[in-house]
């Protein structure tokens, strides 16, 4: 069932609270998790999607830059072409794309992850284990 905004962040909605000052925590907080989930799933070798996989292959090209500065690389370029497109480009939109490569480097710093270490199973590797139910040989 919906639940009117107010109801969770009183003024979030009807504007007698200042917007920005309600979103941008819960915002934050949202892009924390996000990565935090990120780890997970890539510390582990389920491999990545493309934007990870673009992330991590640009990441072993250039060693010196941070995971977090590449990620921002990678979103304010889907940005703007985004934009060039004709999307609308909110502050969500411009938080969301400044600010997840920074959180991400915090998340990846607390557990100590680096994406560029990890060895990713491909998908011949995943379907073979589940065909036969046996961990793959490590390499």
């Amino acid at each position: 069932r919906f639940h009117h905004p107010d109801a969770v962040l009183p003024g979030f909605a009807s504007g007698s609270g200042n917007l920005f000052l309600c979103f941008c925590p819960v915002f934050l907080l949202g892009l924390a998790l996000l990565c935090f989930g990120q780890f997970l799933y890539m510390y582990n070798g389920l491999s990545c999607g493309p934007r990870d996989s673009l992330l991590v292959a640009l990441g072993k090209r250039f060693p010196k830059v941070s995971v977090g500065t590449i990620c921002n690389i990678i979103f304010a370029t889907v940005l703007i072409a985004s934009w060039l497109l004709g999307a609308t480009v909110g502050i969500g939109t411009v938080i969301s794309v400044f600010g997840n490569g920074k959180i991400m480097d915090w998340v990846f710093s607390l557990v100590s992850f680096e994406p560029r270490n990890v060895k990713h199973e491909d998908v011949i590797t995943t379907l073979k284990v589940l065909a036969t139910d046996k961990e793959p040989e490590k390499k």
